[in-house]
Order: C-alpha cells, then sequence, then structure tokens
C-alpha cells in the first residue's frame, strides 16, 4: 500500500540520521546526545516518532512545522512519542506524550 496515510513498516533511526518518509513510525534508543531530521511529507501523511531508550536527548529539526520557533522536537525520556500529520505543506502536531516542540 503506497498510501502515505497508511505506511506498514518501522524504521529505527540512528544518530546524525533522517526519519523515513516511507515508514509510518520512526523509533530511536539514543546512546547520548542524537540529532536528527525530518523533510516535508505528502499531503496527509501521519508520521509518529518514538524514543524506545534513552542515555541522552534526541533532537529532531523539522522542514516545514507548523508551530512556532526552531522547528524542533526534543525527546528527553523512554516512552516520549507524538504523532504528526502533513498538512497543507505543514508538519501538524495530532497527538504529543511528553514530547517538547521548540
Amino acid at each position: 500500500n503506497a498510501d502515505p496515510i497508511y505506511l506498514p513498516s518501522v524504521q529505527a533511526m540512528t544518530n546524525g540520521s533522517a526519519a523515513s518518509l516511507t515508514t509510518t513510525a520512526s523509533t530511536f534508543s539514543t546512546t547520548g546526545a542524537w540529532t536528527g531530521t525530518l523533510a516535508a511529507g505528502s499531503q496527509g501523511q501521519i508520521k509518529t516518532l518514538i524514543c524506545s531508550g534513552h542515555v541522552g536527548d534526541m533532537v529532531i529539526t523539522v522542514t516545514n512545522p507548523a508551530w512556532t520557533g526552531s522547528g524542533t522536537m526534543t525527546f528527553s525520556a523512554v516512552g516520549q512519542a507524538c504523532t504528526l500529520k502533513y498538512i497543507n505543506s505543514k508538519w501538524f502536531c495530532i497527538g504529543n506524550n511528553g514530547v517538547t516542540f521548540a
């Protein structure tokens, strides 16, 4: 299924990597301070990011965020997660469990 709303696989991110736009979810288990990126999506696309292990914060820089500020999301504890939806060329947060947006 190539529908941008339902992409069936999960990506394991590493330090400095980009969140995949071809998977519904991306997880990461940090081993120190990590960074990542999320590029512009497709209209209607849903993306979930999940911190499954934490030794240091993960800061993801987002292209075209709908929130004001620097366009970053910071994950600072195990279990923090957020779900984003790409609408009108912007990533909107539609669900959040502890992630800090700046």
